[in-house]
């Protein structure tokens, strides 16, 4: 099927039915071949026309799209559907969406940039991750979005006519791991669900695991309230992280088991492994023992690490997607004053830092240290009434996250094949250079408006 180009956005309209008879012939290998060759931004498949769909219909298209951000970085996804089939697909993947979803072509088409920098654009998601990401990828494109805090502010807003554009029921994904993984107060939490077996330890992304061990967290928690049942095989698996992590200080604990899900015997086989049971989440962060005071995320003693060729190869990319994301946000200009191989120096008005890790063919750390008030500004659409030093690192662990993503993006656009972890936050500038001692990286100091910012690219 010829896909519509419009600039950037590419548009697939099927018609009829969408389901595995004919859900092949949606986009074909000269399909991918076209939208990549067009360098499309965003590339959408229209379920206007479509009168029914099943899974494996939208799994098959997916399958296709997924070649497609493979090959060029592009957004793909859906678009053009009612509250009616936005509930059927969320419902089909557990609320877990691999991919994008706009409520229609005219808002994907913001996300391709375009449309008029002016135009007024209102955005609001129940999911808080997702409304930040909306709203942050809106502000880089140049919109100034207003961005409702609350459902009854959505409500309000919406009603009074005066925005162009209403975004709802949009989601911006990729293809991903197949578990869910989340940071809470510096704790790497897995949701687990349904029946746990052998095929917990096949669609674990181990890379990720390892990696967030190199980036320093130091408690993982496996949600398990949602599981049905878990057998041996499972438990050998969290038993076997359980040993391994404890040669980098790290806890591994589950939480949500219940009788019904899981025998004693099984219980005190993850016991005698190390692992740490718990109620639920909330007795687990409500643990003084295993967190003392820091609330979570302790660091963990590293081997001096260096940066290497290939790092130094992409510093000129990170520094491009990580600076105009911050400068879109900020509306400042950062000005940089200083690039050299060193041990990471940072001053004390450096309050908060965060630090993410990429993996795969090309392997690094990348971390971002702020003043106050270039936090602040960098941040400032993800910051809605009174906020503290939390508010303020939750808010810099979704801004890295998003500049992550962006640059595994530009990779595979370049056949470099590329993964993130969850980000990492710190609570001061002397915490950071604990954790980064004996570590040289290229470090690159800006200055926005006299206040300090640094980013830190090391292995």
């Amino acid at each position: 099927m010829k896909p519509i180009i419009k600039k950037k956005l590419a548009i697939f309209n099927p018609q009829g039915f969408l389901d595995g008879g004919n859900a092949r012939s949606v986009i074909l290998p000269q399909d991918v071949t076209t939208v990549v060759y067009a360098k499309c931004e965003v590339v959408l498949v229209s379920l206007k026309k479509i009168v029914f769909f099943n899974k494996r219909g939208l799994s098959t298209v997916l399958e296709a799209l997924q070649q497609v951000e493979n090959k060029s970085g592009a957004m793909v996804g859906f678009c053009d559907y009612d509250n009616k089939k936005f509930n059927m697909i969320m419902d089909m993947y557990n609320k877990v969406v691999p991919f994008s979803m706009f409520d229609t072509e005219e808002i994907g088409s913001l996300f391709a940039g375009g449309a008029s920098k002016n135009s007024s654009v209102l955005v609001y998601n129940d999911d808080k991750e997702q409304k930040n990401q909306l709203s942050m990828e809106l502000y880089e494109l140049g919109y100034e979005p207003k961005v409702a805090k609350d459902m009854d502010e959505y409500t309000k807003l919406s009603s009074e006519g005066s925005f162009k554009y209403i975004i709802r029921n949009s989601r911006l994904g990729s293809f991903d791991r197949a578990i869910q993984v989340f940071i809470k107060n510096n704790s790497v939490i897995y949701m687990l669900k349904e029946f746990l077996d052998s095929s917990l330890a096949d669609n674990f992304d181990m890379l990720h695991h390892e990696n967030a061990l190199k980036l320093g967290f130091s408690y993982y928690l496996f949600e398990a309230s949602k599981v049905s049942s878990v057998n041996v095989h499972a438990v050998n698996f969290i038993a076997k992280l359980s040993t391994a992590g404890a040669e980098h200080g790290a806890t591994i604990s589950v939480c949500g088991l219940t009788e019904h899900s899981i025998t004693q015997a099984l219980k005190n086989d993850l016991e005698d492994a190390g692992v740490l049971l718990y109620k639920d989440i909330h007795e687990y962060f409500s643990d003084k023992e295993l967190f003392g005071e820091d609330g979570g995320g302790a660091l963990n003693v590293k081997k001096p690490r260096s940066i290497t060729k290939k790092l130094v190869e992409i510093l000129p990319m990170i520094m491009e997607v990580s600076n105009k994301m911050i400068e879109s946000m900020s509306h400042g200009k950062l000005e940089k004053t200083n690039i050299k191989v060193q041990d990471l120096t940072l001053k004390d008005e450096q309050v908060y830092s965060v630090a993410i890790a990429f993996y795969g063919q090309v392997e690094g750390m990348m971390a971002l240290s702020f003043s106050k008030d270039v936090a602040i500004r960098a941040c400032k659409v993800l910051l809605h009434g009174e906020y503290g030093d939390t508010e303020i690192l939750d808010a810099l662990g979704e801004l890295i996250n998003i500049i992550g993503g962006k640059l595994i993006s530009k990779l595979r656009a370049k056949n470099i094949k590329a993964n993130i972890t969850m980000p990492r936050t710190y609570a001061s500038s002397a915490e950071l250079m604990a954790h980064k001692k004996g570590t040289k990286g290229a470090q690159v100091d800006f200055n926005m408006d006299s206040s300090p910012m640094t980013l830190f690219l090391t292995k």
